[in-house]
């Protein structure tokens, strides 16, 4: 599966996981641990995201912070723009 990294964190191997990393081939196993351990990755479906992604990319931080507030997105007033758009997708 391919997830998105929404917050840094050091894995079971003591290593990085930097915010923004895409990892392409994450196991459903795996997924789920570090699910219920962080919290801190969100699956990506690949068409439905790009579209979506290219749209949200288009609006300005304002427009996202707007759509984030008609989404309850939690703490969408603190989010940049990269956090904004994936918290949307």
């Amino acid at each position: 599966m391919r997830v998105e990294v929404l917050r840094s964190f050091i894995d079971k191997t003591k290593e990085v996981v930097k915010k923004g990393t895409i990892i392409e081939d994450m196991s459903e196993e795996r997924f789920a641990e570090i699910t219920e351990s962080t919290g801190y990755i969100k699956k990506i479906e690949d068409a439905d995201n790009e579209n979506a992604g290219s749209a949200l990319e288009k609006m300005t931080v304002a427009e996202l912070k707007a759509l984030a507030k008609e989404k309850e997105v939690e703490n969408y007033s603190t989010m940049n723009r990269k956090e904004l758009i994936t918290a949307l997708i």
